[in-house]
């Protein structure tokens, strides 16, 4: 992580304006990382649509083929 610290120090050791500017970019990283599994959550809802489809063609063109060859 970039902003990761080794140490936790309590935000109240800061003043008013640093404590602002890490509140700031938790918010940014959070909206960022919120963004991120939003984009994941689309693409395996996708993917997920994508293997039904594939496995109902998949059914309908077994089902048509041993009907033909019967």
């Amino acid at each position: 992580m970039p902003g990761h610290i080794a140490r936790q120090t309590s935000r109240k050791a800061f003043d008013d304006s640093t404590r602002l500017s890490l509140l700031e970019t938790d918010a940014d990283e959070m909206a960022a990382d919120i963004a991120a599994i939003r984009t994941l959550l689309q693409r395996l809802t996708w993917a997920i649509v994508g293997a039904g489809i594939t496995f109902s063609t998949s059914s309908i063109l077994l089902a048509i083929n041993l009907t033909v060859n019967t």
